[in-house]
């Protein structure tokens, strides 16, 4: 994906969404996939409430955590935004779409605890394609985030 973002000149345009599989990978695969994403300009989307159910609900214990390597994309520079695909449908009946919520929840599943860590919070949720408006918006929401996380 990365490289046919880059070699039709797609780059910031193209999005993937959910990357349970990194849950995974490797530290060195991660650590050149994150990389190449970052160059290529694609946006990774998390939605953390389908992503907590999807991988590793069926595997014996110890059970993986289907979810994209959150903190380390956005050390790397990649453009990651929370999203929320279950709002109320057959996969997922307890859905509501707060995106506070969202947040919270892919906070806690990759290990963004505390004030010194969720205050990387102000990349999150970027939009692909940002108005001055919505980063703005997104400032503010963020801030009552990290206000919160003490």
């Amino acid at each position: 994906m990365a490289d046919d973002t880059v070699k039709f000149g797609l780059g910031g345009r193209v999005t993937a969404s959910h990357c349970t599989a990194m849950g995974s990978y490797e530290p060195y695969y991660s650590s050149k996939l994150h990389g190449f994403l970052r160059r290529a300009g694609i946006n990774i989307v998390v939605n953390p409430y389908a992503n907590s159910l999807i991988q590793g609900r069926l595997d014996v214990y110890p059970k993986r955590r289907g979810f994209a390597q959150l903190k380390e994309l956005l050390a790397a520079g990649v453009n990651v935004s929370l999203g929320n695909d279950v709002i109320m449908d057959p996969w997922y009946l307890m859905g509501r779409a707060d995106m506070v919520e969202a947040a919270s929840l892919a906070l806690h599943f990759t290990y963004m605890s505390g004030l010194s860590r969720t205050s990387t919070g102000s990349r999150l949720g970027s939009p692909p394609t940002s108005s001055s408006t919505t980063r703005r918006a997104r400032s503010r929401c963020c801030a009552c985030i990290r206000r919160g996380a003490g």
